[in-house]
């Protein structure tokens, strides 16, 4: 969990970038409702992170449920637990109001680690919950990743079903954010299956340049893909 004394309030300091953080919390049920998270990037020291545990105390204030972790904890965790364990941890991921995402990026750079990050950020865009998500890679990286397992990652983080992000912060030397529309409405059920579809639309036609990438035939990239033999699946 975020320290107790990351509050708004108690800031040596409020920039316009920690103002805008202050309004995501205030505007946290039209958030809540509309499944829209945040994605906080820049330079070490900006203050991501404060900024995130910010929110989440505001939040944790009025009673919503809200679960503060660091990426390399998530995969450290996964990497000593097996079978029902390592579901029973990725459902209690999946259960609060909110879920942060610290450090993005920070945890080992290898195969598995890459893996269960991005199996912990698509089944959290599936839940329709929203999500923050801070990180040191820049934007630009993210959006034009050469590895094929960084960009499947990138790709659900930026993820924002249609509609157009939007820079809550475009002065690069301190805190950055984008707001990120992952569903239109979670209490829509055609909206759900729409949202569905979509996702399953873009993942197929994922696995078809993964697969041209790979120069493996779909089916057979797929197949390796269930068994996690492929690279960048």
């Amino acid at each position: 969990m975020p320290a107790a004394g990351w509050r708004f309030e108690a800031a040596a300091v409020t920039t316009p970038q920690l103002e805008k953080a202050r309004g995501y919390a205030q505007n946290w049920d039209e958030f809540k409702k509309a499944g829209i998270g945040l994605l906080l990037f820049g330079n070490v020291g900006t203050g991501k992170s404060y900024a995130a545990g910010c929110i989440a105390n505001a939040l944790i204030d009025r009673l919503e449920s809200v679960l503060f972790v660091g990426i390399s904890d998530v995969v450290n965790r996964m990497q000593g637990s097996f079978g029902s364990d390592r579901d029973h941890y990725t459902k209690t991921l999946m259960r609060p109001d909110l879920l942060i995402l610290d450090d993005l990026g920070a945890e080992r750079n290898t195969s598995f680690g890459k893996e269960r990050v991005f199996d912990v950020v698509d089944k959290r865009l599936l839940t329709g919950k929203p999500m923050i998500v801070t990180t040191n890679i820049p934007l630009s990286v993210m959006k034009q990743a050469a590895d094929l397992d960084d960009r499947r990652i990138f790709d659900r983080i930026l993820e924002n079903s249609g509609s157009s992000a939007r820079l809550i912060n475009p002065r690069k030397e301190l805190l950055h954010g984008e707001l990120h529309r992952h569903r239109s409405d979670s209490s829509e059920n055609d909206a759900d299956r729409q949202r569905s579809s979509r996702i399953q639309q873009h993942r197929h036609q994922q696995d078809r340049q993964y697969a041209e990438n790979a120069q493996l035939p779909v089916r057979a990239f797929r197949r390796h893909k269930e068994t996690g033999q492929a690279k960048g699946i």
